[in-house]
């Protein structure tokens, strides 16, 4: 027991917001829905001044192309880096959930096969009603020997999924989540939270699916189905990011995903 005149024991420090409130943003995390379209619209810009002015020169068009991934991918990263330092802890796992466990391999695996058998039929109701068949996506489909193994699997099905899922799931999907927790005084209540997610994962799944839609300018079917199956990858992929608090498992769905894709494309370019 203490004697009178001891001091008094401190009071324990309070409680930091993101542990009193478990749904509400990281209090050091101070972006929302704006920064990830800021980012996205910007990284947008670049990519497609790059492109009027690939379409300007007379390079090869293996070799255009690969300039087109680097530095399109390139200012992705410098995106969310800038955000996350500016306006963040610094930290891709902290601020986007860029972490992975081992069973994501399995579940993205079988989510990406699953996901290609959900959205076939899609595809073939999309032909019957536009009496026409969707152009590959996949610019280097038609190609051979290592511009086919760079262009057409390396960035299509691992540099593609890893830097989509960073700034859609990662970047904007939270963004969006953190702008409407924060409008709340308080914890936010159950409703706000579930209201939150479907939002997150809705508008960036939408967004997602816009970015898309370039590459099937001049075929309508294309834009169709490509706007389709685009679409359900990214609801799933923000289902699981929402849910899990990290893109291990959507950037491993994407990866398959893409990789099935391009591989049927390329069979069929030389069937």
């Amino acid at each position: 027991m203490s004697s009178p005149t001891s001091p008094a024991p401190a009071a324990p420090a309070a409680a930091p917001a993101s542990a009193a409130a478990p749904y509400a943003p990281d209090p050091r995390v101070r972006w929302g829905a704006p920064a990830g379209l800021v980012a996205i619209l910007a990284v947008a810009a670049i990519f497609a001044a790059l492109l009027g002015i690939l379409s300007l020169t007379h390079l090869d068009p293996d070799w255009a192309d690969l300039l087109a991934w680097v530095i399109g991918y390139g200012a992705v990263l410098v995106a969310v880096l800038v955000v996350t330092r500016t306006r963040g802890t610094g930290s891709l796992v902290a601020d986007y959930g860029l972490r992975f466990r081992w069973y994501d391999i399995l579940v993205g695996i079988g989510s990406g096969m699953a996901l290609l058998v959900v959205t076939a039929p899609l595809t073939v109701l999309v032909e019957g009603l536009f009496g026409a068949k969707p152009v590959s996506n996949d610019v280097a489909a038609g190609d051979d020997g290592w511009w086919l193994l760079i262009n057409g699997f390396i960035a299509v099905a691992i540099v593609a999924p890893f830097f989509e899922e960073l700034i859609f799931r990662g970047l904007l999907l939270r963004g969006i989540r953190n702008s409407i927790l924060r409008g709340a005084a308080g914890e936010p209540t159950r409703g706000r939270r579930a209201t939150a997610a479907i939002l997150a994962v809705g508008l960036s799944a939408l967004l997602f699916a816009a970015a898309h839609l370039r590459e099937g300018i001049g075929s309508p079917v294309t834009m169709v189905t490509l706007g389709l199956t685009t679409l359900c990858l990214g609801i799933v992929n923000g289902v699981y990011a929402a849910k899990l608090g990290r893109l291990g498992p959507g950037i491993v769905t994407h990866m398959t995903f893409n990789l099935i894709a391009a591989t049927f494309a390329t069979l069929n370019a030389h069937a």
